[in-house]
């Protein structure tokens, strides 16, 4: 068998991780996989995301994490999967907060993102919203400020934005 080239073997590792990445948290948390049936999409209900005022949304460009300052978004995301869980690719930035978050950098790096554990949505009967996000660093995962370095964990699992919880209303 022929050895692929170091440089293409290093381009194609970030596929590679995300697929196997996106094939064991659909084990875990028993999705269907990237790309199952017409007949699995057809009867599942319908899912979305709560950005941070509380708005549903279907497949967005961007999620921001960080709700109180938006100091941590994912952007430029591409769903391939929207389910029980979906599965997409984008940019995570975040600020580094040197000295403080309004002179912070925004440092950013290829994630894969995975939005997964649905609940219902309340006052919504026949909607789920996704409850966690799984985000997978493939590449670079540092960063360097004010002489320190930050490195990021290769899985970075959290729960995203639930008004919900706190009895405040959702809107559509």
């Amino acid at each position: 068998m022929k050895i692929p080239h170091p440089r293409l073997a290093a381009a194609l590792m970030p596929v590679v991780l995300g697929a196997a990445a996106a094939i064991v948290i659909a084990a875990m948390t028993g999705a269907p996989r990237p790309g199952g049936s017409a007949l699995e999409a057809a009867v599942q209900p319908s899912v979305v995301v709560l950005n941070c005022p509380g708005k549903q949304q279907v497949r967005p460009s961007q999620i921001v994490l960080a709700c109180a300052d938006g100091n941590a978004y994912l952007s430029g995301l591409h769903w391939t999967t929207w389910g029980s869980a979906a599965y997409g690719t984008g940019t995570w930035r975040i600020n580094d907060c040197t000295p403080y978050c309004a002179k912070g950098t925004f440092h950013s790096f290829t994630a894969l993102a995975v939005l997964w554990r649905t609940a219902p949505l309340p006052q919504h009967p026949d909607l789920r919203y996704y409850t966690r996000i799984t985000m997978i660093l493939p590449g670079t995962h540092c960063y360097w400020a004010a002489g320190k370095r930050t490195c990021y964990p290769v899985t970075y699992t959290e729960a995203l934005w639930d008004q919900t919880a706190n009895g405040l209303p959702v809107s559509q």
